[in-house]
Order: C-alpha cells, then sequence, then structure tokens
C-alpha cells in the first residue's frame, strides 16, 4: 500500500541522501571520504517498493560519484549478495513460494561456489570494509559485488584460480567437428550455417538463464552484457540480420568483417567463462563437466565462424 511504499523509500533513498548530506560538508573540508550504500538485486517479485528503493540509490550514488570527481569522496553502490540475514529469513517462507521454489530451497542457494550456501553476515561486513578501505578509489561509482570484493582480498577463490593464485589456462578448442572446421573453399551456405548456429547457441543460453531463480536472472543478463559487450537480444538481432544479407548473396565490407571479428572475441570472453558461471550456481560435478563440454563446443562453432569471416 501507499504507506509501505512511502516508507521504505524514506528508509532506503531518503535516509541515504540525508545521511550524505549529513557527512559530505566535513569530508569535503578534508577532502577524505568514503561512502557505501547498500544496493540489491535488479528486480524481485512482491518487493516492488523495495527494488524501487535499491535501483534509485544506485542511480544516486552513480551521480553522487561524478558530482565528487576530484574531490577525495569516493561513493560505492554495493550489492553484498545473497547474504545470510535475520531480514532474508523473515521473509523466506512467502518469497520462496513467489519465486516457484521450496524455503530451504531459497536459503540453501548460493551465488558462488565458495559457499554451500547464503554468504554469513560476518563476510558480508569484512567485503564492505575491504571496499571502503582498500577498493574505494577503484571503484568509485560503480556497482560492484561482494563476492567479487572478497576473490580481491583473497579471501575467497574464483573458479579456475588455484591455491597458489596461479590463472588455470583454458586449452584452445582445437576438437572442431568437420562441419564447423573452416576449408579454403568457404562460401556463402557455411557462412549462413555456422551463423544459425551461433543463433542457436544464444537462444540455448537465453533459455538457460531463464531457468534460474527468478531474482538471478537480471544479474545473470547484466552479466552476459557486460563479457559479451551486447545483451542477448541485440545480440539475436545482429545474427539474424548478418544472416539474412549473406542469405541474399549480399557480401560484408571488410570495415563489416572487422567489427564482427571484434565482436566475435568479446563474446567468446562469456562462453570461455562459463564454467565459471555455471559453479556459481551448482556443485554438482557431472553438471559442471557437461557445462564444461558444452562451453568447449560453443568456443570451436565461434572460432570457426570468425576464421570464416578472415576469408
Amino acid at each position: 500500500d501507499v504507506a509501505d511504499w512511502d516508507r521504505v523509500l524514506a528508509v532506503n533513498l531518503r535516509g541515504a541522501f540525508l545521511m550524505s548530506k549529513a557527512f559530505l560538508p566535513d569530508m569535503l573540508e578534508h577532502q577524505h571520504g568514503v561512502i557505501v550504500n547498500m544496493i540489491s538485486t535488479e528486480a524481485m517479485p512482491g518487493l516492488s517498493a523495495y527494488i524501487s528503493s535499491k535501483q534509485g540509490l544506485l542511480g544516486f550514488s552513480q551521480s553522487l560519484a561524478l558530482e565528487l570527481t576530484g574531490r577525495g569522496v569516493f561513493v560505492l553502490p554495493f550489492a553484498p549478495g545473497m547474504v545470510d540475514t535475520p531480514g532474508i529469513r523473515s521473509v523466506s517462507a512467502d518469497l520462496s513460494q513467489r519465486l516457484g521454489m521450496s524455503e530451504g530451497q531459497l536459503l540453501s542457494l548460493s551465488l558462488h561456489p565458495a559457499y554451500t550456501g547464503m554468504m554469513p553476515a560476518e563476510h558480508a561486513g569484512l567485503a564492505t570494509a575491504y571496499l571502503g578501505s582498500c577498493l574505494a578509489e577503484e571503484f568509485n561509482g560503480q556497482e560492484v559485488n561482494g563476492y567479487e570484493v572478497l576473490e580481491r582480498a583473497g579471501l575467497i577463490d574464483k573458479v579456475g584460480v588455484n591455491s597458489a593464485g596461479q590463472t588455470q589456462k583454458m586449452d584452445a578448442p582445437s576438437s572442431a567437428s568437420a562441419e564447423t572446421r573452416p576449408t579454403e573453399d568457404i562460401g556463402f551456405d557455411h557462412t549462413v550455417a555456422l551463423l544459425e548456429q551461433l543463433g542457436d547457441i544464444l537462444r540455448e543460453t537465453e533459455a538457460t538463464i531463464n531457468k534460474l531463480p527468478v531474482f538471478v536472472r537480471p544479474m545473470a543478463k547484466s552479466g552476459f552484457k557486460k563479457k559479451s559487450g551486447q545483451s542477448l537480444a541485440d545480440w539475436q538481432r545482429s545474427v539474424e540480420e548478418l544472416r539474412q544479407q549473406l542469405g541474399n548473396d549480399q557480401r560484408m565490407t571488410a570495415a563489416e568483417k572487422d567489427i564482427w571479428r571484434g565482436n566475435l572475441q568479446q563474446v567468446m570472453v562469456y562462453y570461455r567463462e562459463e564454467p565459471q558461471e555455471a559453479a556459481r550456481f551448482s556443485k554438482d560435478p557431472v553438471f559442471l563437466d557437461e557445462v564444461e563440454q558444452i562451453s568447449t563446443k560453443r568456443l570451436a562453432l565461434i572460432q570457426a565462424l570468425s576464421a570464416v569471416l578472415s576469408q
């Protein structure tokens, strides 16, 4: 109701504004200070007022960071993660039904392989302290989550990084099947076929994301766009437009080829890290091995398409 909406906005958004207004004069006088504003996920059914306040807080934090550029004060919109707090437990019974899962499934949900369930509140506190004291300037005005901060602090391990801190290299896919391996007599038909397979991959990726819990999907879609350079919808549209262009025997210009090769290299970043992302949501070794194999095949196909466009 209106009263609930007004109270949530008053505490979460107006409250952050008033706190900033109270402390900023002293910070600016000393040209030193850090403001950490706690934000949340992008969407959650049944929590429209809460999510609206947190999205507003993200925009406020980013705008304030720009206003304070060069003045020694940093503003950090911080999303701690899936944290085990009295708050989440107090709404877990109702929220889990809205999300289509059991209460036990919700409370045992892990968004990072370092945890078997939710992040302990003490870890979120450590992440907040480390972010504010050591990473404030680097992440000024940027949305950042607790898992990333704890990885930077060395308190939890990234997937694909060993205990010595050395990155484990993924072998370049070399097992492309005959139908995806470029040959000297590549023609339009073969290129169109590869584009159609890339379209299938993008649709499969979208379907996989849509199977995730509702409140995780925005993060997954945002992660795809951040790594691949475009949203899933934009990628699908681009692939279909090029497929139609080549299907009509319209050759690509050199500039178009350069752009596409660059875009393909970028989307490969996402699929190269796909097994790491899957490990955030599952500990099942059989499932993770399957994801690894699928990722390798997808990378091989994208490499084949990139090679075709180089000819």
